[in-house]
């Protein structure tokens, strides 16, 4: 008489036992079932998402990840976050965490990339602050 796996029921039999195709047929759906739960619904699950937009020269615009982010690192091409030529400090990207947005320490202090409920927000209130400038592509990495 076949006994049975602990976790998934899958049959195991032993010499002696005679078995029906059904059985077999039942085990492969219980593996077929747990094989798309694990790998298609594995991008639900990530605990990285990365992603690309392309800047559009609005002052305000939010990139919906559809979760709030634990961490997020934004840059742009070459992995530039910021430069700093001649006493200008230009700011395309860095580390934000929720409560501590990415800022400019040099000028106003105020977010310039900030984590918000679905996503990020980005804010362009000088032409030092380039995190959507239309002659960029942006990349990101965003940690459940």
């Amino acid at each position: 008489m076949a006994t049975y796996t602990e976790h998934y029921g899958l049959h195991q039999w032993v010499p002696e036992d005679n078995f029906l195709r059904s059985d077999f047929n039942t085990d492969l759906q219980k593996i077929d079932q747990t094989l798309y739960e694990i790998f298609e619904t594995a991008s639900s699950k990530a605990l990285a998402v990365t992603g690309t937009y392309a800047g559009d020269d609005t002052m305000e615009r939010t990139i919906d990840l559809g979760f709030q982010p634990k961490a997020l690192y934004l840059y742009t091409w070459g992995g530039f976050t910021s430069t700093y030529n001649s006493g200008t400090h230009v700011v395309y990207g860095g580390l934000a965490l929720p409560e501590h947005p990415i800022v400019d320490f040099g000028s106003s202090d105020a977010p310039i990339v900030e984590i918000c409920s679905t996503g990020f927000q980005l804010h362009c209130d000088n032409s030092y602050h380039r995190v959507n400038e239309s002659d960029y592509f942006y990349y990101y990495i965003a940690l459940r």
